[in-house]
C-alpha cells in the first residue's frame, strides 16, 4: 500500500530533516553539559516527527535506527526522572552517564505520553525499556495534566501485559472490548479510537490466537483506516501519519511471535517490523 500524498511537500520535509540533524547533535551535546529534564519529552516528539520524515525520504537505516535510539532514550529518561522526583538518578545521554535530580511534575506523564514511548521500545526490541515502562503504575500516570477515558486506559492495560502470560493478555483484551463497546459514539476521542486504537487491539487478539491469516486481513484493513484517517485535509501535515507507529509496534510484536506478515506498506517498513538491525551502526558518543 502506497502512502497518502495529500499534504506531502518533499522540499519542506527535506529542509526540516537536514536542519533537525544538526539540531539533534547540538541538543545531545548541550544535555551533557546542562541537563534540563523538562525539555526531554518535547524533544522526543520532535525526533519521532523526524523519524517519519527520514523513512519518507528513504534515509539510511543507520540514521533511522539512531533516531529511534535517541527517541527511546529521551522518553525513558523523562519517565525515570518524573517517577522519582527529588532523587538523584543516573541516566544515559548517548553513551554518557549523567547524574541528575528530577523535578516533580504533572506535565507529560499521562497515558498519551507513555503509549508512543512504549511503541518505540517494542519496535527496538528493548526488553529493559519495556519492563521499566510496564512497571510504571497507572496511579502515577493518572496524576498527569491530561485525563484519559476508560477505553484508552484499557488500551494501555493491554500493552502492559503483551509480554506476560497469555491469560492476562486475553483478559485485558476482553476488558478493552467491553469498555470500547460502552464508549460514547459522540465522544471526541471516538474517531481516534476507531481508527488507531481498536485496530491495534484486534491485531493483538489475532497474535494471541496465533491466527496469521486473520492478522494479515486485519492489518490490511487497519492500514486502509490509517491512510483514510490521515488523508483528511486537517490531518494532512500530521507527522504521525507518514509512518504508523501503532501498527509498526504490533507488527514487530507479531513477527517476534511467529506471525508471517504478508502485507506490504510504506507505513510499516518491513525491516523495522522484522527488527533487522544487525547491520545498523550507532554513531553516538
Amino acid at each position: 500500500m502506497d502512502r497518502h500524498d495529500i499534504g506531502f511537500q518533499i522540499d519542506r520535509i527535506e529542509t526540516y530533516h537536514e536542519k533537525f540533524k544538526v539540531r539533534l547533535s547540538s541538543y545531545v551535546e548541550a544535555l551533557k553539559i546542562d541537563f534540563r529534564s523538562r525539555d526531554i519529552i518535547s524533544f522526543y516528539t520532535s525526533i519521532i516527527n523526524d523519524i517519519g520524515y527520514s523513512i519518507v525520504l528513504n534515509c539510511d537505516k543507520d540514521e533511522i535506527f539512531q533516531s529511534f535510539f535517541y527517541a527511546l532514550q529521551f522518553g525513558l529518561n523523562h519517565f525515570k526522572l518524573a517517577s522519582n522526583p527529588n532523587k538523584e538518578r543516573e541516566i544515559q545521554v548517548g553513551k554518557t552517564t549523567i547524574k541528575t535530580v528530577g523535578k516533580e511534575t504533572r506535565d507529560y506523564i499521562d497515558f498519551g505520553t507513555w503509549i508512543p514511548v512504549f511503541y518505540t521500545a517494542v519496535i527496538l526490541r528493548d526488553k529493559k525499556a519495556i519492563d521499566f515502562l510496564t512497571d510504571l503504575e497507572n496511579r502515577f500516570m493518572k496524576q498527569g495534566n491530561v485525563s484519559f477515558d476508560d477505553v484508552r486506559i484499557a488500551e494501555v492495560e493491554v500493552y502492559k501485559v503483551l509480554f506476560e502470560d497469555s491469560k492476562y493478555l486475553e483478559k485485558a483484551i476482553e476488558i478493552y472490548e467491553l469498555k470500547e463497546k460502552e464508549f460514547s459514539k459522540t465522544n471526541p476521542s471516538r474517531n481516534w479510537i476507531d481508527n488507531q486504537g481498536t485496530p491495534v487491539i484486534m491485531l493483538c487478539k489475532s497474535v494471541l490466537q496465533k491466527d496469521a491469516f486473520g492478522f494479515n486481513d486485519l492489518l490490511e484493513k487497519a492500514l486502509n483506516k490509517h491512510k483514510e484517517y490521515f488523508s483528511k485535509k486537517d490531518r494532512a501535515a500530521d507527522f504521525w501519519g507518514w509512518v504508523s507507529f501503532p501498527l509498526l509496534m504490533i507488527c514487530s510484536y507479531a513477527y517476534d511471535n511467529g506471525i508471517s506478515i504478508t502485507v506490504e506498506s510504506d507505513y510499516i517498513p518491513r525491516w523495522l517490523c522484522e527488527g533487522d538491525f544487525k547491520d545498523c551502526e550507532l554513531n553516538i558518543k
